[in-house]
């Protein structure tokens, strides 16, 4: 959540003119959202979201800076931080696609002076595994890299030291990893990484806001931001050149990285078996795995699988997330310190609602689903199920033998609690229940199969 703070008036009224001009048909709920979080403490912040492969909502709110800063729109230009990681990694599969390399190739075939060259393969830098040790784990840039520094001297100091683990044991978050990973992208495509990455990926996606490594005299560029401890805003001071590189150097706008995410989950970044690579959780030596891939943290909203990145740089957040299956994302850029992926979740939930079909719910004449679960269970525990509309089969199920076993081993239990239903769904025609059984001092769970006309086609209790 972005920090409390106070905002000039001139700031509200910028950001209120900036909604006025935009598209006055943004899905509902989604200007208020972004609205209300800018107003907790912001400078700018220019949103994003995709639906279906376009997108359906753009809007800028605030200014590029605190002092004579212009009002921010899709265009502006902001710092995305370690969202770049999703272009590096993207890059090297490219590479891989045109035979150049291979991601189990080890560090040593380009950096054989490297701590564990040999043992270390691109794979494992592109998913935090390889034991380098990251040059940037603070929250604010320290003295040292203020300074311009040469990529390679960088690695040398970072990466030329012992591991912090064995390659393969351990996760744990790097930018080293995509430094080395974005000098071994020039070394392999004779070019430098920013030419290589504009022609291979942004002038195809027609991503004319996107810049790497940017000199900060171009047009359209946010001013970062910090606060500390709960202070006003104060202008950031950047990183030397050559800290960032290929972990997080790319300056992009809303609408720019809206392109991107649509082309990253419309498949039409890399082939499809290289973008199931991309988003495959990394397995450990010990058997463990990581949900991160390469350049995406992965996990599930919704039950659906979700790919994103969040990002920070002095003065700027950012945070992209997509549900791949429904083909909606969320960007989210900040020239200020403060998380962004608290508004990126809010969006993607007002996307992910408004796509998702109507909750299936199914007209069954009779009680509510809990009562009827409830009196199924007290008559497993009594032993007979009389009084109870049952299917002709599972009538014939529930022999003596069977009830009678049923009531020994459910009366120790006592008189039944509450009944929390957990799933609710649809199999052969029947609504399915699946609920939680609370006792004093135990819990169960119950599955509840009942037709269309009530009654119950299955009833069964195991252990929670």
């Amino acid at each position: 959540m972005l920090m409390a703070m106070r905002l000039p008036a001139l700031l509200v009224l910028l950001c209120l003119a900036s909604l006025a001009a935009q598209d006055r048909l943004a899905p509902v709920g989604m200007v208020d959202a972004c609205e209300a979080q800018f107003r907790q403490g912001g400078v700018g912040l220019s949103v994003a979201v995709v639906k279906g492969g376009r997108t359906v909502f753009r809007r800028g709110f605030g200014t590029t800076a605190v002092t004579d800063g212009a009002p921010v729109d899709e265009h502006t230009r902001f710092a995305i931080g370690a969202i770049t990681k999703e272009f590096t990694a993207a890059c090297a599969f490219l590479l891989a696609e045109d035979g150049k390399l291979a991601p189990s190739d080890a560090v040593a075939n380009w950096y054989p002076e490297l701590t564990r060259a040999a043992d270390v393969t691109l794979l494992d830098l592109m998913q935090h595994v390889s034991g380098y040790a990251d040059y940037s784990p603070l929250d604010y840039v320290d003295a040292r890299m203020r300074e311009p520094i040469e990529p390679d001297e960088l690695l040398r100091r970072h990466a030329g030291r012992d591991l912090d683990f064995e390659p393969g044991t351990r996760w744990s978050y790097s930018s080293t990893n995509y430094i080395l990973l974005g000098r071994i992208i020039e070394k392999v495509s004779g070019q430098p990484f920013g030419e290589f990455l504009r022609a291979r990926i942004l002038e195809p996606l027609g991503m004319s806001d996107t810049l790497y490594e940017p000199s900060g005299d171009e047009d359209r560029m946010a001013r970062g931001h910090v606060t500390f401890a709960l202070g006003p805003p104060e202008p950031g001071k950047p990183e030397g050149r050559g800290w960032l590189g290929a972990a997080g150097a790319i300056w992009s706008s809303a609408d720019d990285l809206a392109k991107w995410l649509a082309a990253l989950m419309g498949g039409r970044v890399v082939s499809p078996a290289s973008l199931a690579a991309m988003t495959a959780a990394r397995t450990l030596a010990d058997g463990r795995f990581f949900e991160y891939g390469c350049g995406l943290s992965l996990g599930v909203i919704g039950e659906r699988r979700s790919w994103g990145h969040d990002g920070g740089v002095e003065g700027f957040r950012s945070s992209s997330l997509m549900i791949p299956a429904q083909g909606i994302a969320v960007v989210v850029l900040a020239n200020i310190d403060a998380d962004a992926s608290d508004l990126s979740r809010k969006l993607l939930d007002l996307a992910t609602a408004s796509a998702a079909p109507p909750p299936l719910r199914f007209d069954v004449p009779g009680p509510a689903v809990i009562d009827v679960i409830g009196a199924c269970f007290r008559a497993m525990q009594r032993g007979s199920f009389v009084g109870i509309p049952v299917t002709e089969d599972f009538g014939a199920y529930l022999t003596a033998e069977r009830l009678a076993g049923a009531s020994l081993r459910l009366k120790p239990f006592g008189t039944l609690g509450k009944v929390e239903v957990l799933r609710y769904g649809e199999r052969g025609g029947m609504e399915v229940t699946i609920a939680r059984l609370a006792f004093q001092d135990a819990v169960l769970e119950a599955s509840l199969f009942r037709r269309l006309d009530g009654r119950i086609a299955q009833f069964f209790v195991t252990k929670d």
